[in-house]
């Protein structure tokens, strides 16, 4: 191991508080792996020892844990009068603690650099090498620690009836829309850090719904900007979707430019209401996981409050290799996971199931890999008159059943609207009549 970054009178000042002060060893973020000098860490070590058997950690019980070739190691018993007057006071430990923290991650950026140059060599494709450099990046960003994220429950109590004041506020509602207030009433909305997957068929609807998630998000006040990452159509299609479901406009009128006198006025309306929310869409092609990621960071350091739509989870690449296709789709989403509660922002991606007629479940999302254990909220949308062939040729709406089959945070069971296929929009049941 490198020996640059050390500082061997920090780590001594470390180890002498603590000797001093032991409930310091509760709260430190420091591991065995922080000391870079083996003498010290043998001792750190062996107080971590005496923690876990619940033992006092002063001198006489760090020298019995020890051998006596361990003891010669480390300087001898006098080492222990050295740490605490390199220590002076406890009320030193934050800033010692922090010397020893920085020290151990400039290390640990050595050896991956050092790690990166000897791996190189193995790599003849330049996206491959580049999805190893980003892994090793985040890896090394994992490592940065500013503050010990573990808080007490009586400590957290403090300021907790601001917090349910504020839920109140909002609407009773935690999360971001979804598809509608009842829906969100029920499953809590598309809250912050979590992964969200909704699965559908082919043709029952799923980039609709998705579609509406974004108007839905877009004109909230409770977010700042959606993206929409649309791997399989183009953009002016999904502004085509936004459109109709907002305005009320036959997808047939949009695409083919024929609007009548009161689908203008529609339209104008619309578009005003529209172009005051912050809805992007991106259309690129050929997405990576690893872009996707890119772009999620980019977004994040422009606003605070974001939503993630990606359609579709089948579409998503990898700049790494896989022996199958299981593997690159767990990989994908644990990245996706990852990035959703980095980034402190819901992501929500749309995923194919196996072809059948009956009602889905977990089981049918295609290429599962690990994607019913990373998810958060798992959302399946079916629709009975599709698979009976029941729908006539001038209905122009359907029964959607949304069957949230998981839900790490509450609700689960169906919800039924109305999908109106002409107009790529849903409504809650009871309000079909007035739309």
């Amino acid at each position: 191991m490198s020996k640059t970054h050390v500082d061997r009178n920090a780590e001594a000042a470390v180890l002498g508080a603590i000797l001093l002060k032991p409930e310091l060893l509760e709260d430190t973020i420091l591991t065995e792996d922080s000391f870079c000098l083996d003498d010290l860490k043998l001792i750190f070590k062996t107080m971590l020892h005496l923690r876990e058997q619940q033992k006092p950690i002063d001198t006489i019980n760090i020298v019995h844990c020890l051998s006596n070739e361990q003891i010669s190691f480390i300087g001898g018993t006098s080492v222990f009068l050295d740490l605490v007057n390199h220590a002076g006071s406890p009320d030193y430990f934050l800033s010692h603690e922090t010397i020893v923290r920085e020290n151990e991650f400039l290390r640990d950026a050595e050896q991956i650099y050092s790690d990166i140059n000897l791996e190189s060599l193995k790599f003849s494709d330049p996206k491959e090498y580049t999805a190893h450099l980003q892994e090793a990046i985040e890896k090394l960003e994992s490592k940065i620690i500013k503050e010990n994220t573990t808080e007490s429950v009586s400590k957290m109590l403090e300021d907790y009836d601001e917090t349910i004041f504020a839920r109140q506020k909002n609407g009773h509602v935690p999360g971001y829309p979804i598809i509608s207030d009842q829906f969100d009433r029920k499953v809590g909305g598309a809250k912050k850090q979590d992964l969200i997957i909704i699965g559908a068929r082919p043709s029952v609807g799923k980039t609709a719904f998705a579609v509406n998630i974004a108007r839905m998000a877009g004109g909230s006040i409770k977010v700042d900007a959606v993206e929409f990452i649309s791997i399989e159509m183009k953009k002016h299609d999904i502004l085509d979707r936004i459109i109709s479901g907002h305005s009320r406009i036959e997808g047939r009128n949009l695409e083919n430019g024929y609007l009548t006198t009161e689908e203008w006025s529609r339209y104008t309306h619309g578009s005003i209401f529209l172009r005051q929310n912050n809805i992007l869409i991106n259309d690129k092609s050929h997405q990576t996981v690893e872009n996707i990621v890119r772009e999620i960071k980019a977004l994040k350091k422009l606003h605070k409050d974001i939503v993630v739509i990606i359609d579709y989870l089948q579409e998503i690449q990898t700049e790494r290799k896989f022996q199958s296709r299981r593997e690159e789709v767990t990989y994908i989403t644990r990245r996706l996971k990852q990035a959703a509660r980095d980034n402190d922002c819901p992501v929500i991606c749309i995923s194919s199931l196996k072809r059948g007629e009956k009602r889905p479940t977990m089981a049918d999302l295609k290429e599962s890999g690990d994607i019913e254990f990373a998810a958060d909220l798992i959302i399946l949308l079916h629709r009975d008159d599709y698979f009976e062939k029941t729908v006539e040729n001038n209905t122009t709406y359907s029964v959607m059943e949304v069957i949230v089959d998981k839900n790490r945070k509450g609700w689960t069971g169906v919800h039924e609207m109305v999908y109106e296929r002409n107009l790529s929009n849903f409504l809650e049941m009871d309000r079909r009549e007035t739309a």
